[in-house]
């Protein structure tokens, strides 16, 4: 029984062994029968992916590719529109300083004569023209210089009518020299009492006309030297005030200038006329652009650095405060290229973009075209980065300034970005 079953067992054996054989030469058969197709398979594989890149080329199209958004999205996603810039990223001096004013355009109010605030007319801040009447006073100190000053003037006139009466008879040889003299004495004293009066009562802002008429003013105003704005107000209503003392500070902001320090090493790099960006700490991502019109000529010690004076150009944002906190840098001679902000570029593959924008009116509604420009990317600096490009690019030429990775997805999500 045993010696059958094992016979048994070895003929099955062989016969798998034999059916195994044969399967592997059915499939080397049949691998080598495949070789013809498989590669034609590899050759149409590597004709569409040429076709396929070739198709990629064109994926960036403007026309088919435009991006349109409606002013509510652009305003929800914080989307910038602006101009590209020109400047030379690759050499710079790096550089701060402060936002100041010239000292011409910038006006302190002071108390003439020690008096009490009656009234303040104005708040921090305010507009306010040259002449403009910033509080009121009022003190028996300032009555009794107007009543002194009528007294006075009135006479000076006797006295000068006796000078004169004195003099002809003189002239005449029937008066004496004595009385001349004294009369004379007498009406220069009195005259440059009311001339000194006359000064004073004009820095009240008084008339010394209508005061010699017996026009007494009790409340005397406090004008303003300049136009400009109401920087500090020191005083408040029944305050004493003594001769000279702060009431209020008037700054005009239309000269106002940035004030850079540039440091020892890089002073004979620095000259008139160099452009400079800069930005301040409350709009970190904006920039603002200055010419250099002045370089100092006093060398500081504490820091080791010269003093440069830019004007800022061109329109001069309220933001823009004296006092302020700046960095900039100065750019320095070279070749000049378009720069753009880093997020105004994205990447694909081995190409960069930029998105061109265009305003549109559509059905009474206010929209905007996106189109892709390829461009190269040099020099990256400070958040900017060089670009140049084969289209007709300018500093006229408006672009998103950010979300590009997301006009990006929207032209190869929608093919024209029409579906939101």
């Amino acid at each position: 029984m045993n010696t059958l079953r094992k016979t048994a067992d070895n003929s099955l054996s062989e016969s798998l062994k034999s059916n195994l054989q044969l399967a592997l030469v059915f499939l080397a058969i049949s691998l080598t029968a495949c070789q013809p197709d498989r590669k034609q398979n590899d050759d149409n594989e590597h004709k569409n992916s040429v076709e396929t890149t070739t198709h990629d080329e064109h994926l960036h199209d403007a026309e088919s590719k435009m991006v349109e958004l409606s002013a509510e999205q652009i305003e929800m996603l914080d989307l910038k529109i602006g101009m590209i810039e020109e400047g030379n990223l690759s050499d710079a001096v790096q550089t701060n300083g402060q936002l100041r004013v010239p000292p011409q355009n910038k006006a302190t109010v002071t108390a003439i004569l020690g008096a009490n605030i009656q009234s303040v007319n104005v708040i921090p801040g305010e507009k306010v023209s040259k002449g403009q009447t910033l509080a009121t006073v009022s003190h028996p100190n300032l009555i009794r210089i107007q009543t002194e000053y009528s007294q006075n003037a009135n006479e000076l006139e006797y006295l000068e009518s006796e000078y004169r009466r004195q003099e002809k008879l003189l002239d005449e040889e029937v008066g004496s020299g004595k009385a001349f003299q004294r009369a004379k004495s007498d009406y220069m004293t009195m005259k440059g009492n009311v001339r000194g009066l006359e000064s004073e009562l004009r820095q009240l802002n008084l008339n010394p006309e209508a005061i010699k008429e017996g026009d007494i003013s009790e409340v005397v105003a406090i004008n303003s030297p300049i136009s400009g704005y109401v920087n500090q107000i020191a005083v408040n209503i029944g305050q004493y005030v003594a001769p000279e003392t702060t009431l209020f500070e008037v700054i005009d902001n239309h000269h106002i200038h940035v004030d850079l320090m540039v440091y020892e090493k890089d002073i004979a790099k620095i000259e008139k006329g160099q452009k400079v960006i800069f930005h301040i700490e409350s709009a970190p991502d904006r920039e603002f652009p200055a010419s250099i019109f002045a370089v100092g000529t006093t060398f500081e010690q504490d820091p080791k650095a010269v003093s440069v004076h830019a004007e800022i150009l061109g329109e001069k944002p309220k933001i823009l405060l004296p006092g302020m906190y700046v960095k900039g840098r100065i750019m320095l001679e070279g070749e000049s290229k378009l720069t753009v902000p880093e997020e105004a570029v994205v990447r694909e593959g081995e190409a960069h973009f930029l998105f061109t924008a265009e305003e549109k009116m559509e059905d009474e509604k206010k929209v905007y075209h996106f189109n892709p420009v390829e461009v190269k990317v040099g020099v990256e600096q400070n958040g900017r980065v060089e670009i140049s490009s084969m289209e007709a690019l300018s500093t006229s030429t408006e672009i998103a300034l950010n979300q590009a990775y997301f006009l990006l997805a929207e032209m190869d999500k929608g093919e024209g970005g029409h579906e939101h």
